[in-house]
């Protein structure tokens, strides 16, 4: 439950370290905000993240679930000698699904199959691309046919190799089709509106939920 009564989540920064997880009462922040918050209800978004200082949101889940950021997204893991490393996540300008595997040629052809619970998340209206990378030497490969369940690989120059090769499929998602890097309207943008922080919690309040197991 956040500060405002909504569901979600309001967490903003404390003054001083908290006690417990359970039983820490919220006390006004110094210096600048950076607080994730929700409120449903109101033209309110299930959770936000604001950035006083800039004055802006700058992470947000609207009601449909739907993710929006201002910034990259990346990842860190740790290597077995302890080595932490950082990537990055790659961004398309349209919203698409893809797949990958290994199929056989054999004889100069090959009919490859879409994965049933792929091919029902994509536009089949939209059409779906493929990429394809021989493992062995060979004439050159390009795919022959395309339809809503599967493709045809072939050998060029109406070669007959037999040897194994991987593909990439890049469809658009289902429900997604004609949107392509779309303008946002500054106005469609959630209202920068600071968090006000709540009061601290009274005493019996406090002792309750610091009994909590």
């Amino acid at each position: 439950m956040n500060g405002d009564g909504g569901d979600g989540i309001d967490v903003t920064t404390q003054a001083e370290p908290c006690p417990t997880f359970t039983g820490c009462a919220p006390i006004t922040a110094t210096g600048v905000y950076n607080a994730f918050r929700g409120v449903t209800g109101n033209d309110g978004l299930p959770l936000e993240l604001i950035n006083s200082d800039a004055s802006r949101v700058i992470f947000y889940v609207d009601s449909n679930g739907n993710v929006s950021y201002d910034g990259s997204l990346n990842n860190f893991a740790r290597h077995a000698d302890g080595t932490v490393v950082r990537s990055f996540t790659a961004t398309t300008s349209t919203p698409i699904v893809e797949d990958f595997g290994t199929a056989q040629l054999a004889a100069g052809a090959a009919a490859v199959a879409l994965d049933k619970t792929f091919a029902s998340s994509i536009d089949a209206r939209a059409g779906y691309r493929v990429f394809l990378t021989p493992d062995g030497d060979t004439r050159g490969l390009y795919v022959a046919s395309k339809t809503p369940t599967g493709f045809v690989v072939r050998e060029a120059g109406g070669g007959h190799a037999t040897l194994p090769f991987d593909y990439r499929i890049v469809a658009t998602k289902l429900g997604e089709s004609g949107q392509r890097m779309a303008v946002m309207n500054p106005a469609s943008l959630p209202h920068v509106k600071l968090p006000s922080a709540p009061g601290p919690l009274k005493a019996d309040t406090l002792k309750a939920l610091r009994a909590q197991p």
